[in-house]
């Protein structure tokens, strides 16, 4: 297995993924995703789909303040026979108007190797720090 090539995939995803949320990209977003299963914070249970996720995204995001994205601190962990991954980094999202932290956390995703390369089949958002002004994600999160 191409254990860079999947490092590589890993972090294209999540500078995409960003990218997307913070262009407020949506239909690039649900395209993205796919069928993942993606799993916001404080929400009982996963949304289904890239198509979920963006109409999610779009209710709550869309009016909000212009944001920005930083990723560090990426992990992959390749299963032995190479056809999955699990990949972890930090995410730091910036309030474009005033530069401030407003949300620091991880993203866990797990990586299918499928014909056209690296797919997510799962993604986790964790907050680990939120402001008060952080927009929530879910509708039972409490930040």
């Amino acid at each position: 297995m191409d254990l860079a090539g999947a490092h590589l995939a890993a972090l294209y995803f999540w500078a995409d993924y960003t990218d997307a949320v913070d262009r407020r990209a949506f239909d690039s977003l649900a395209g993205l995703l796919g069928d993942a299963d993606v799993h916001l914070p404080g929400s009982a249970g996963p949304l289904r789909g890239g198509a979920a996720v963006a109409r999610r995204y779009r209710d709550v995001l869309a009016p909000e303040p212009d944001g920005h994205h930083l990723i560090s601190n990426p992990r992959v962990r390749a299963d032995t026979d190479g056809t999955a991954m699990t990949a972890e980094c930090r995410y730091h999202y910036v309030d474009g108007r005033t530069l401030t932290v407003r949300v620091l956390g991880r993203y866990r995703t797990r990586f299918v190797r499928r014909e056209e390369g690296w797919r997510p089949v799962r993604h986790e958002i964790v907050r680990d720090f939120a402001s008060p002004a952080a927009t929530p994600l879910a509708a039972t999160d409490a930040n």
